[in-house]
């Protein structure tokens, strides 16, 4: 009951703003009464069925259907603007998702997918449906169906290239203790200075009756700036400012976009706009990708010369150990003394501390294999419906039984099911990972392992919790990143540093979370976070 409330509380609330964001772009004027020279509406809903999932379209549906009724559309011409309306929001945020998956537009393939298949395809079906259900009932005479048309088209088209990055890109976290007083003065000037740059350029307020610049591309070195030190977040933030601005004095009759005619030069205002925010998201996401590729070349013989150092190291050891091991154990079968005896009960031992040696190298070279994979984008999901409570029953079964004396340390909180679609062997490995890395570090203390669901935020929670030695602090923000370990690199615990990021990479590839609390002395909690709803269950 209360998830079904929740469910309908967040239509309610995406109807509502999508009302209120219509009627408000209304006011800077529209071709024929319905088409808008910018429409919120299209990039907040794209935004919203990206962000909390496609099962929201009634809430699209519905504020589209008050919005032109309000207008004075009747009933049917309502339903019909509404349907073209939401089938745009539903293919633009599916479109979104099977080919990027990003909020932040960190990357040039996820930009060129908002760009062209998002902002330029999906947008065709809500302008076509709209202008036809007007033309039928009426609404607009067939010599003006080719102008609204074409604005209502651009309109949304901007909704997507303003808004919906706008929302995508700053509803990620940020880290605003990375940012130092310098950076925070650098933003400050640029965004007063773009803000006036833009004031001047596409206004006669300064000067009347003259304009300091009268071209408007004046303004793209200013976005190019703004793109290479700001980043995409200074862009689709730029970008607001500028479609604010120039739509605002175009509707007003003010600056070297009007033409004398509204329909006209709100039009050309569309176009110039659309021209730079896709241009300026591109440039963005180049510049963020070669800043990523730089930084990685860097680091790049540094992690070549570490990782064959760590890696000789740590796979030198148990492959010795194994060797010697199994020497032994060959000399004792070779006497052939009697089942029971001493010598039988000494190869026993030999045997299962050699397989404990080859069990770990085993956890070793996967860890390697599948740090290949990642690097070379080989990481294949094969997505099924499955019970994560199951699993986690059976890993803790599994380290009980393989390790006689952490049986009572071990304890599983959950409740009966917990069904999600996940690659089981992926999220095996991440189970396993963890309560084994809980084993590790527990310092022989109690280890819970929680697993939850979450129905408001449709994700299934796994929490492992020990009590142990816990994680030096300078370590806690690099514990997820290649190589890194919990402990000093002198200490004699081993581990390749591997486990952590193969599990953070797991995680994101299902589109999940994995976090970390510590506190020296008192132990670690690691908290992963899967959405429990997919667009699809075929291999990713």
């Amino acid at each position: 009951m209360a998830s079904r409330f929740r469910y309908f509380f967040k239509i309610s609330v995406l109807a509502v703003i999508y009302i209120v964001l219509g009627k408000f772009s209304l006011e800077l004027g529209a071709v024929n009464k319905f088409a808008a020279p910018i429409w919120p509406p299209t990039g907040f809903s794209l935004a919203a069925l990206f962000i909390f999932g496609l099962d929201l379209w009634p809430g699209v549906a519905i504020g589209a259907f008050i919005v032109n009724w309000w207008l004075g559309a009747n009933v049917l011409v309502s339903l019909g603007i509404a349907g073209g309306n939401t089938l745009e929001a539903i293919t633009g945020a599916w479109l979104l998702f099977r080919f990027s998956a990003l909020r932040n537009l960190g990357t040039l393939n996820s930009v060129l997918t908002l760009v062209f298949p998002v902002a330029i395809i999906s947008t065709l079906l809500s302008a076509t449906i709209g202008v036809f259900s007007l033309f039928l009932d009426g609404k607009i005479p067939p010599a003006s169906v080719a102008t609204t048309w074409s604005a209502w088209w651009v309109g949304d088209m901007m909704g997507n290239l303003v808004i919906a990055p706008l929302l995508l890109v700053w509803s990620t976290k940020i880290n605003l203790k990375q940012f130092r007083p310098r950076q925070w003065i650098e933003v400050f000037l640029i965004s007063i200075s773009f803000t006036f740059l833009a004031l001047i350029i596409f206004s006669n307020w300064f000067l009347p009756g003259t304009q300091l610049f009268p071209r408007p591309f004046c303004v793209f070195p200013m976005l190019g700036i703004i793109a290479i030190r700001l980043g995409q977040r200074g862009v689709v933030t730029a970008n607001f400012i500028l479609s604010t601005i120039l739509l605002y004095f175009t509707a007003n009759e003010i600056g070297n976009f009007w033409k004398g005619d509204l329909s006209e030069s709100l039009q050309l205002a569309q176009v110039f706009l659309a021209v730079v925010s896709s241009t300026s998201l591109v440039l963005a996401a180049a510049t963020d990708e070669r800043k990523r590729l730089y930084s990685e070349a860097q680091k790049a013989i540094t992690i070549r010369d570490e990782f064959l150092s760590v890696a000789s190291h740590e796979l030198r050891t148990p492959l010795t150990i194994l060797s010697l091991r199994l020497q032994l154990l060959d000399r004792e079968i070779k006497t052939a003394l009697p089942t029971g005896s001493e010598s039988s009960t000494k190869i026993s031992e030999i045997l299962h501390a050699s397989q404990e040696q080859s069990r770990r190298l085993k956890l070793w070279l996967t860890d390697l294999l599948d740090l290949d994979r990642i690097h070379s984008d080989k990481l294949r999901l094969i997505m099924e419906k499955m019970d994560l409570v199951t699993v986690v029953n059976e890993a803790v079964e599994y380290f009980k039984i393989s390790s006689g004396k952490n049986k009572e340390l071990l304890s599983v909180v959950s409740p009966e099911l917990v069904v999600g679609t996940w690659d089981r062997m992926r999220i095996e490995r991440v189970v396993n990972n963890l309560i084994s890395n809980a084993i590790k570090y527990g310092n022989g203390k109690p280890i819970t392992v929680t697993v939850e669901q979450d129905e408001f935020y449709h994700c299934a929670r796994l929490i492992v919790s020990d009590q142990g030695i816990g994680i030096l602090p300078n370590k806690l923000n690099k514990i997820f990143e290649r190589y890194e370990r919990a402990v000093d690199p002198h200490s004699s615990i081993g581990g390749l540093g591997l486990g952590l990021y193969i599990c953070r990479q797991i995680v994101e590839e299902h589109r999940g979370t994995i976090t970390v609390a510590s506190e020296i002395g008192r132990g670690s909690t690691f908290t992963v976070e899967l959405p429990i709803k997919t667009l699809s269950s075929e291999v990713i």
